[in-house]
């Protein structure tokens, strides 16, 4: 993939744990999923464009559903 990371690599690279123990409850911000994550914000607006994760409009921004997030995670897993 380029420019950035799929969800296994995620996984691997990234510290998907890390995102589990803190899995929020709430909608998530860019910044907030991105530091969870452990990718750039651009990469988080790639994922968006490119319809590989699903985000939400409130207003004119974007925020991510803890479980759209879970399933991205889950279709990349092997």
């Amino acid at each position: 993939m380029r420019g950035g990371c799929d969800p296994a690599c995620m996984s691997e690279r990234h510290g998907m744990s890390a995102y589990a123990s803190e899995r929020p409850t709430s909608l998530l911000t860019i910044a907030e999923l991105a530091r969870l994550l452990g990718i750039g914000r651009t990469t988080v607006y790639r994922l968006v464009n490119t319809g590989e994760l699903r985000a939400v409009r409130v207003g004119e921004r974007l925020r991510f559903r803890p479980e759209d997030v879970d399933a991205y995670l889950e279709r990349g897993s092997p």
